[in-house]
């Protein structure tokens, strides 16, 4: 009779959860209206053409972009974006980022899921990547581009570790993709560095986590993550997403929002150049520099002697000292 009851009550608790009955099915498919209401109270949805709904980010600090608040996490499915952002378990895993000049930074719904949805690159020293954006061509401004050493590939906290900006264009000069696109178990894999590499660069083994499905209500989540490691385990919200003819946000803002601010980066003094962290001149002149001549002080001029700051004839002082002599 117990049982009977805790099943009754659990199942009671199921429908009166908001929007359980129309997001949590056995089958585990849901529809764009799960995005739309999850994702509302932490940003802006808008109609950007040709994209149509997009979402933007709200409270995010100058110069923020995605995929920086977070680690990488090496998983079944390769490598696994893990956001610190209560919204991550949806914009890293489904759709892509676009940047767009009127809102900035702009979430592109999609139905797919991935471990990331990036382009890799790396260079000498460096491993990056980038937001793939909704059309991808092959090449992406270095700007939208994000890297760190390759020693800090692992470091859980990203934002503390990546260059700035102003790097990327030198860095992309020798920087070369490295994305190999594959299929796991029906989802896009974008295989970035290999773990060998990895583990080479960082001094560090590479710990292997277990993907497991599971069922969750995201917008009863609030703001805790809904994808959750424990352990070697990483339990994954990832339900068959399906759009649905009409779905469209509740709360729709008009007009252009203000752009997402870029960083302000610090304007090197006149005459000084940076190469990584080391300062120098700008113009290093090479081989031995002719040294500077001391200054040469006047000498006075014969027969002529100082009294405290005046000055005298020589004879005159000669004569006055042969007079007092006479005397």
């Amino acid at each position: 009779m117990r049982k009977i009851l805790a099943v009754l009550a659990a199942s009671i608790v199921m429908l009166t959860v908001p929007g359980f009955q129309t997001h949590a099915r056995a089958d585990g498919e849901v529809s764009f209206n799960l995005f739309y209401e999850s994702l509302g109270p932490y940003g802006y949805w808008v109609n950007v053409p040709p994209y149509g709904y997009v979402w933007e980010p709200g409270q995010v600090g100058p110069g923020w972009m995605p995929y920086v608040d977070g680690y990488w996490a090496w998983t079944d499915d390769g490598w696994t974006w893990t956001s610190y952002e209560p919204w991550g378990w949806a914009t890293y895993h489904y759709g892509s980022w676009a940047f767009v000049n009127e809102y900035g930074w702009v979430w592109v719904p999609g139905t797919v899921w991935a471990p990331a949805w990036v382009v890799w690159y790396s260079g000498p020293g460096y491993i990056g990547w980038a937001p793939r954006p909704p059309v991808y061509e092959g090449s992406i401004p270095p700007q939208h581009c994000i890297f760190v050493r390759s020693g800090q590939f692992l470091n859980p906290h990203i934002n503390n570790v990546v260059l700035r900006p102003s790097m990327n264009f030198f860095i992309m000069r020798r920087a070369r993709p490295i994305t190999v696109v594959r299929t796991i178990r029906g989802h896009p894999f974008y295989r970035g560095p290999s773990v060998r590499f990895v583990e080479r660069f960082t001094g560090r083994r590479v710990r292997r986590l277990h993907l497991i499905q599971y069922n969750t209500n995201p917008r009863a989540a609030g703001l805790q993550q809904v994808n959750r490691i424990k352990g070697r385990q990483y339990y994954v919200y990832r339900p068959v997403v399906v759009r649905r003819r009409g779905e469209a946000p509740v709360v729709i803002r008009r007009g252009p929002v203000r752009m997402q601010p870029a960083p302000v980066e610090p304007q090197p003094r006149p005459g000084v150049f940076e190469r990584g962290n080391q300062r120098g001149p700008a113009v290093i002149r090479r081989g031995p520099v002719r040294m500077q001549p001391a200054p040469v002080e006047p000498q006075p001029r014969p027969g002529v002697f100082e009294r405290g700051n005046g000055r005298g004839n020589g004879m005159f002082r000669g004569r006055q000292e042969h007079e007092d002599d006479n005397r």
